[in-house]
């Protein structure tokens, strides 16, 4: 936060400016009729896609304490602290124990306090309140300690005007780019459907060509001190095992050996909250270091005499066999899930190992070209959220938009929420 504010700006809390901080209601949920339950992996991608939001298993007695309403700001406390997302006219919905509501005074504008929360000075602010080793979290007393920068209410409505107006272009940018994106993979799946057809296969299911049973990993706390590299979900990325992805994990009195990771080892995702992640395949690189994987994954070794690492990789990602995860996949709690019997059962067209090897290597320019153009989409979307970076930085130290002398300071306007709270 900047030292010295715009004149008629002053320094407040989201606590002075917002109602009491409230955690959400704990149950369980499903898929299916009832009332929504809002999760921290439903506002993790910055919109709410309500048709894959789970419904309480039991509803509270006391509803009305938990339903969301227009102009509400949900912030996660755990897992992806600090990420928020503004309700604007939600259904009927209630929030999920690891999000906390923030309620703004009807003083303050909902849109300029929700951009607050996306700005580098409240992310700062959220490293330095964060807690916990092996669960990093904010609670609600630390949440609404932070500090916002209250400019007067008619410059929070001209702030908001020109963010907006920004992002929007900015939004538009974003949109083309996902686009190319989706139209590269697209492009090299194409490319795939024509390449096998050149070549005589078989239909051979997944589970013949396993030269051991497949292994769930396993889960240990984060270590405080030295332990073994342990990878993370996230480690998948374009069919390939990042292995810089990791966490120290302890493994205490636990054979780790079992769980180490080898060149051309096999990772599949077990579970993921979006059903178009879940059972996505990566392969582990040549010269891959010791590390471990965790119960989130599961390790296939295959016979590569007969199974091609690369052609592998190609298939496992294809529609071809996407299309029977995502069939197969069931959902608990909102999280999708495969296991290694449906794993198992998963089939795919299959050249001779000489053909799959002339089909890698057709497919390796196409394979580069589309490597190239998402690399490129890539630094365009990290100058994206640069340059939204950068604006909102200008909008909470006030160099946005210009200041009106006659504008009612925000001193005027922070008197007004302390007069509104009092007791009448």
């Amino acid at each position: 936060m900047m030292e010295e504010l715009p004149q008629g700006w002053q320094l407040a809390t989201l606590g002075e400016v917002c109602d009491k901080p409230q955690y959400g209601w704990t149950t369980k949920s499903e898929v299916g009729e009832g009332l929504p339950y809002l999760r921290t992996t439903d506002i993790s991608s910055g919109s709410v896609n309500w048709e894959e939001v789970p419904v309480c298993v039991e509803e509270p007695e006391n509803v009305d304490k938990y339903l969301l309403k227009d102009g509400d700001i949900v912030v996660s406390r755990a897992g992806s602290v600090g990420i928020s997302h503004l309700m604007r006219h939600p259904p009927p919905s209630v929030f999920a124990s690891y999000l906390i509501r923030i309620r703004p005074r009807p003083e303050m504008a909902n849109s300029y306090v929700a951009h607050f929360l996306n700005s580098p000075s409240y992310w700062k602010a959220i490293s330095d309140a964060k807690t916990g080793i092996a669960i990093p979290n904010v609670n609600a007393r630390r949440l609404a300690a932070i500090q916002i920068s209250v400019p007067p209410a008619l410059e929070q409505a001209r702030i908001v005007a020109a963010l907006e107006e920004h992002f929007s272009r900015l939004d538009a940018v974003d949109s083309a780019l996902e686009t190319a994106k989706s139209r590269s993979a697209h492009f090299l799946e194409c490319a795939l459907q024509v390449a096998i057809r050149q070549y005589p296969t078989e239909e051979s299911s997944f589970a013949s060509f396993l030269t051991q049973k497949l292994c769930n990993g396993r889960s240990v706390p984060t270590a405080n001190g030295g332990g073994l590299p342990v990878l993370r979900l996230t480690c998948l990325q374009r069919g390939l095992v990042n292995t810089n992805e990791t966490k120290l994990g302890d493994f205490g009195g636990v054979d780790h050996e079992k769980y180490r990771i080898e060149p051309d080892n096999f990772l599949i995702s077990r579970g993921n909250g979006s059903i178009r992640l879940v059972g996505i395949g990566g392969l582990v690189p040549a010269h891959a270091p010791p590390v471990a994987f965790p119960d989130t994954l599961i390790r296939a070794r295959v016979d590569y005499r007969r199974l091609r690492p690369e052609f592998l990789r190609l298939i496992w990602n294809s529609k071809i066999v996407r299309r029977q995860l995502e069939a197969q996949a069931r959902t608990t709690a909102g999280i999708y899930k495969v296991n290694q019997t449906m794993i198992s059962k998963v089939s795919f067209p299959t050249p001779s190992p000489e053909d799959q090897d002339r089909l890698v290597q057709e497919l390796d320019q196409v394979r580069k070209v589309v490597s190239g153009l998402d690399t490129g989409v890539s630094l365009a979307q990290e100058r994206s959220q640069s340059l939204r970076r950068s604006i909102l930085a200008d909008a909470f130290s006030g160099q946005l938009v210009p200041q009106d002398p006659d504008d009612e300071p925000a001193s005027v306007l922070l008197e007004g929420i302390v007069a509104s709270r009092r007791p009448s």
